[in-house]
């Protein structure tokens, strides 16, 4: 069922969040994408009602996210609801908004979980939690050098560091899409921090476009059955891996072009196959969990707190494109995920907003991807491409 939230009633919340966002908005290439709908001529209109909703909730329950985890004692529970990059999350807030606090005090505190959670496993984290956004922009933003050099360790010692060993040649199974996404990033965060590897970079980049065939041509490496399957959240994680990825080396002359076609031919995919248009008659959709469902990996059913990790890559179609299709349906996206998604709690939270300023920034673009007008954002935390 969508999940029902009454607002606090806090008049100077709210009357705070427009006046931050009416000073960021009055420079910044999103406010004027945004505010005419689209960058391109004719091009469909944002819901505005969502992106004030979005903009609400993101100061009422990113407060009470932060304030929850400066309560928290138990290191699981921090680690529960620092989890997608707490850090990172209230650093992007933080340029949004224009506010510094409370946001860097929320993003301090996540890195603290984070950085316990590292130094007891000598940086070995687990290929799921491999968050390196937060301390790439704390390295950038700040210059904070002991963000970098969590960085690079955490890069060559968590799980899934390294694709060029042996057993690294099953992470071209679907199953591992999420880790093999994230270790793609954090390839890529290394590389601008002046620490790339070409080599490893790739491989990464290999395995992710090779899952993407996986679920849209049922062409699965594995021969368990029950493995093969998709779930569009990790879709999502995959393609803004490879944007990243994409971006990145369009910046060193040299792009991957094999990425726009697959990112193109995932969202089509995800579309046709697994968007429920009407969840529980709300008039708002969602994507399937999984399909086809497996016992014990979750059901079938549509999971609208999962959309805003989904609707970056239509934002980047569209800005990519041109084609208004990609912009009707992130909408449709980012919208259902606004209105019926839980965010009460941090991991939750952190889920919504880690990845909808991307699509929010894309979608302002709407320019058809001319490369000389490609947003970059107006600081390292805010941007996606993290340049």
């Amino acid at each position: 069922m969508p999940n029902v939230r009454t607002g606090s009633g806090n008049s100077r919340v709210r009357t705070s969040l427009h006046a931050s966002v009416a000073r960021f908005a009055s420079s910044t290439l999103l406010a004027a994408g945004l505010a005419a709908g689209s960058a391109q001529a004719g091009g469909p209109q944002l819901p505005q009602k969502a992106l004030q909703k979005w903009e609400q909730e993101m100061v009422e329950y990113g407060r009470k996210t932060g304030e929850a985890l400066k309560t928290l004692k138990d290191q699981d529970e921090r680690l529960n609801a620092q989890y997608y990059d707490g850090q990172w999350v209230f650093l992007r807030i933080a340029e949004y908004t224009g506010e510094k606090q409370p946001w860097t005090k929320y993003a301090n505190e996540a890195a603290a979980t984070y950085e316990r959670h590292m130094q007891e496993n000598d940086a070995r984290v687990m290929g799921y939690r491999k968050f390196p956004h937060g301390l790439y922009a704390a390295w950038k933003l700040h210059g904070d050098e002991k963000a970098r050099e969590q960085l690079l360790r955490m890069r060559e010692n968590s799980v899934f560091s390294d694709p060029t060993l042996d057993k690294a040649k099953k992470w071209y199974q679907q199953r591992y899409s999420r880790e093999v996404a994230y270790s793609l990033q954090t390839e890529v965060l290394a590389a601008r921090a002046g620490a790339g590897d070409a080599q490893r970079t790739k491989h990464f980049a290999d395995m992710a476009l090779r899952h993407i065939k996986a679920w849209t041509e049922g062409d699965y490496v594995s021969g368990d059955k029950t493995q093969r399957f998709c779930k569009p959240f990790m879709a999502g994680l995959t393609a803004s891996s490879l944007i990243a990825y994409y971006e990145h080396t369009a910046e060193l002359g040299n792009p991957d072009e094999r990425v726009p076609k697959a990112i193109r031919t995932l969202a089509d995919w995800l579309w046709a196959e697994m968007w429920v248009a009407d969840v529980d008659g709300s008039g708002y959709g969602a994507f399937k969990y999984i399909a086809p469902p497996q016992d014990g990996k979750g059901g079938g059913g549509p999971a609208p707190d999962l959309n805003q990790l989904i609707a970056p890559m239509y934002g980047w179609l569209y800005q990519h494109t041109g084609k208004a299709k990609y912009a009707k349906r992130g909408d449709a996206i980012f919208a259902a995920g606004v209105e019926l998604a839980y965010v009460g709690s941090g991991k939750q939270f952190n889920q919504s907003y880690r990845s909808s300023f991307d699509y929010l920034m894309w979608r302002a673009a709407g320019n058809g991807g001319s490369a000389k007008n490609r947003p970059t954002g107006p600081t390292i935390a805010w941007s996606p491409a993290g340049s």
